[in-house]
């Protein structure tokens, strides 16, 4: 899935083309029947009540807008809640660097690779509204707001690359 927008954006580049994803959850005929006959779940049927084309193609008409100006971009929508998709980075474990490292270690640090908990590189950034805002004023139609990465302030296309 990742694939055709990243090759669209870089190939729509020079031509001032954007390509973004829009990751939706619908309630296709598949899924409805293979749910169909389970216990009544309160939860799942307020989620399907909700789950509207209606409630996406707003999403869709905003990435497409000449206002929008990012390219590269995955957003998950569904029942009215958008949200930005993004690969993230926990703060893992570290390994001695004079030892080998083995399955064992991994298998024994497992938890603390794992965890989001903790994670430094997870906390609070910047919103993307107010990056975008300061961001609008060049006309470069693929220029990225700067992010936050491991290495300190990267381009978002450096930062994200999916």
């Amino acid at each position: 899935m990742a694939g055709p927008p990243n090759v669209l954006a870089l190939e729509g580049d020079s031509h001032s083309i954007r390509a973004n994803a829009v990751l939706p959850i619908g309630r296709p005929r598949m899924m409805t029947d293979s749910i169909e006959g389970r216990d009544p779940d309160a939860i799942r049927d307020a989620l399907f009540a909700e789950t509207t084309a209606e409630r996406v193609v707003p999403v869709v008409l905003h990435l497409a807008s000449s206002d929008r100006q990012v390219t590269k971009d995955f957003y998950f929508a569904t029942a009215g809640r958008v949200s930005r998709v993004f690969v993230g980075l926990t703060e893992g474990w570290l390994g001695h660097r004079d030892t080998e490292l083995t399955a064992e270690d991994i298998s024994a640090h497992i938890d603390e690779i794992d965890s989001t908990r903790t994670s430094p590189f997870l906390a609070a950034r910047p919103t993307r509204s107010s990056a975008c805002s300061s961001a609008s004023a060049s006309s470069d139609a693929g220029h990225h707001p700067t992010t936050q990465s491991l290495h300190g302030d990267v381009s978002r296309a450096e930062s994200l690359q999916l």
